[in-house]
């Protein structure tokens, strides 16, 4: 339950004289005292409550009867917001503040996921809309069918089971294991074209690990330069941003290594890769690995 019904009930029994205090509130919505301790104390100090301890009571009254609670009713609609506020800045690579309001924002929605600027993202209602029908699938252990574009513009069917959203820098992932791969990949969700759920449901692998795929996504990406065929092709599937600097060449920032090179085989529109030399000889040994089991 939402500690939004427990600071109403507090305010409710302090007008009626009731001295409420940490263990009538435990007791009530049978909670821990930790917990309810710390709801007075969001009372007291977000709310600026101006609650006093009468210890011939043994609970708690208002100093000022004129104080009056803030509006703490929040929509479905809104937490739903809320909760994906909290998921974006939670994976943002800003500095300890960002945490602070990925905290405030999980708090307010009861999200269920964890330069002094804040970060500003882009939000509409069909983005929202696709994070929080993914998560109902993750948590309901449900697949999904998916049109997935690859590097080059060809859409693709797979069918998914899908484990961790996952956020970096502008863009926005799935990590879900793959029937048609037969092992997990991370998924770029502005490539997914269409998607639906599944009338199936997966049995969620237990030696699934989000940090070893996550691992991938550093703080500041890699670069790589790639001369294309063509002076104007499409290659924006590749990596996740793409930067012409001048014609035929464009620079390319990836955090997923093993993804861009899985993106560059299936990709024809580019010629070669310029720079670095180590994501040539990774491409090369990738390949040779495949060549020799044929």
């Amino acid at each position: 339950m939402s500690n939004v019904h427990r600071i109403m009930w507090l305010d409710q029994e302090i007008r009626q004289s009731k001295y409420p205090n940490c263990r009538k509130l435990a007791e009530h919505f049978e909670i821990s005292l930790r917990q309810a301790n710390r709801d007075l104390e969001y009372l007291r100090n977000t709310l600026n409550a101006p609650i006093s301890y009468i210890a011939a009571k043994r609970g708690f009254i208002y100093d000022d009867m004129t104080f009056l609670l803030p509006n703490l009713v929040i929509t479905d609609r809104e937490k739903e917001v809320l909760s994906f506020l909290a998921y974006k800045y939670s994976n943002f690579d800003g500095n300890e503040n960002s945490q602070r309001i990925a905290n405030l924002f999980r708090s307010l929605s009861d999200f269920e996921n964890s330069n002094n600027i804040a970060p500003v993202f882009s939000i509409n209602d069909d983005k929202i809309s696709l994070f929080h029908k993914l998560n109902q699938c993750i948590k309901n252990c449900r697949k999904i069918d998916v049109s997935y574009i690859v590097p080059g513009g060809r859409p693709i069917k797979l069918i998914l089971h899908p484990y961790t959203l996952y956020g970096k820098s502008d863009n926005d992932y799935l990590i879900a294991y793959c029937e048609e791969y037969g092992d997990f990949a991370i998924f770029r969700l502005d490539r997914l074209k269409k998607w639906s759920e599944n009338t199936n449901t997966f049995i969620h692998n237990m030696s699934y690990k989000p940090d070893k795929y996550i691992g991938y996504m550093r703080r500041k990406p890699f670069k790589a330069v790639l001369h294309t065929k063509e002076t104007e092709v499409m290659i924006n599937n590749l990596g996740n941003k793409l930067t012409r600097l001048e014609e035929g060449l464009y620079e390319v920032e990836f955090y997923d290594v093993d993804q861009l090179i899985r993106d560059l085989i299936i990709s024809n529109q580019w010629n070669e890769i310029k720079s670095p030399n180590w994501l040539k000889d990774k491409l090369k040994n990738y390949c040779k690995k495949i060549y020799d089991k044929l």
